[in-house]
């Protein structure tokens, strides 16, 4: 048995998430029956699900574990069950004890009015726990309020999963940078091969290019820079990279049918051995495994600029959930409280659910049995341990709800023929008719 350290990120949206919450009433005490401090758990996971039962079985080994403890599992499946459930919890001040939250800027008001509470104390407190996890706790801070109000329980990262056939017939390296981008691209294309499709047709994948692009040349602060109108979308930095794609792209690195194929096609060729490339996030991975090319595709970080090496470990990638603490708990319930949610993200935990699922990417750095997980999983952990700063679309960070599309279909039309000066002309348009 070989043993990886490496750090996780997601592969499935559906991973096991635990809401601990006492009977949690004005004084912040958890009613007792037989003895027991009550501890309810709310999650969104209520299935016989092999990660769903190991999530079970843990809170079913903290009970074991703490005779003067009861925890009462009280999950709901149904999203909008539980988020009526969880609303009106709140509303009758009974906030249960460990939510299962996605941050974000709806969940500031929540953390602004106390109704849950800071981890940041506890996480200083113990730095073994808190550096456990990988740096995603961007969605549970906020500016100008100080404090963390969740730790990650699922994340993902993107980068690039390669043909690892192809490359080695050719003699070539995976590129660690831009400039190897370039150059292996070339070389792919002089033997009638695609270097990496961009199936356009879903403007997502544009949208992704151009902030891992983003990301690896300006650094994780471009993202606020944007979204803070500090730095302009028709400024110098989106710019440069703009004119990147363009010139990618008019040499035909992308293949011929940007604007016109699907992300399914674009799958389908690289399982097709049509191209040497294929840009993805860790949700992939279960997709890869599964398809005729499996023991020959390979995963790297996407590429970094070598003039700004500073940038290297700073992915596209981000927290798509985690657990919040209510804030109305009194200190003596905080300490049982607390005790769950680490015993909820520990290493051992995470190593349960991951023998019982066979796989899985987790926000943690853990210690992978590389004979119970399945190679790809293992290359994108290992490869993912090395991050530094986590940012999610660029676009995402922007006061703009229209943001978004504005962003993704400019880039779409400048694959379509416009210039990278009309598209970030036509961005900043957006901004600028936006008010800020």
């Amino acid at each position: 048995m070989r043993i990886i350290r490496t750090g996780i990120a997601v592969v499935m949206v559906s991973l096991f998430f635990c809401g601990v919450s006492g009977d949690v009433r004005a004084g912040g005490t958890g009613e007792r029956k037989g003895g027991r401090q009550e501890i309810r758990v709310q999650t969104r996971w209520a299935s016989d699900a092999p990660h769903e039962a190991a999530f079970q079985q843990l809170l079913r080994d903290f009970d074991d574990l703490h005779e003067n403890v009861r925890v009462v599992d009280e999950s709901v499946g149904n999203e909008i069950s539980f988020n009526d459930r969880l609303r009106t919890a709140i509303a009758t001040g009974n906030t249960p004890d460990v939510v299962y939250t996605l941050g974000g800027a709806a969940f500031r008001q929540y953390a602004e009015n106390g109704v849950y509470l800071n981890l940041e104390p506890f996480l200083t407190e113990d730095p073994e726990w808190q550096d456990f996890f990988l740096p995603l706790f961007e969605n549970w801070q906020f500016q100008d309020l100080e404090g963390v109000y969740g730790v990650p329980y699922e994340s993902y990262g993107v980068g690039i999963f390669y043909n690892r056939q192809i490359f080695r017939d050719l003699g070539l390296e995976p590129p660690r940078t831009v400039e190897d981008f370039e150059i292996v691209a070339e070389a792919l294309m002089e033997k009638g091969i695609v270097p990496m499709a961009i199936g356009n047709h879903a403007i997502w994948r544009g949208g992704h290019l151009f902030t891992n692009l983003m990301l690896k040349r300006h650094g994780a602060e471009i993202a606020h820079g944007l979204a803070d109108r500090s730095i302009r979308w028709d400024g110098p930095e989106v710019l440069e990279v703009l004119d990147l794609i363009d010139n990618w792209h008019r040499r035909g690195f992308f293949g011929d049918n940007v604007v016109t194929a699907s992300h399914n096609e674009e799958v389908a060729l690289f399982h097709g051995g049509d191209t040497a490339m294929h840009m993805d996030g860790s949700w992939y991975i279960g997709s890869a495994n599964a398809s005729p090319l499996a023991e020959h595709i390979g995963f790297i970080p996407f590429p970094s600029f070598a003039d700004y090496p500073q940038h290297r470990r700073v992915w596209m990638g981000g927290a798509a959930g985690g657990l919040s603490l209510s804030g109305t708990m009194s200190p003596e319930r905080q300490e049982i409280v607390i005790s769950l949610l680490k015993f909820l993200t520990s290493p051992e935990a995470f190593a349960t659910i991951q023998e019982a699922v066979g796989g899985g990417v987790y926000p943690v750095r853990l210690e992978v049995d590389s004979d119970a997980v399945d190679r790809l999983t293992a290359e994108h952990a290992q490869a993912l341990a090395d991050a530094q700063a986590l940012r999610t679309d660029l676009d995402s960070y922007d006061s703009l709800p229209q943001m978004t599309d504005r962003l993704r279909n400019s880039i779409q039309g400048m694959f379509a023929g416009q210039t990278p000066r009309e598209a970030a002309r036509e961005i900043q348009q957006e901004v600028d008719r936006g008010g800020r």
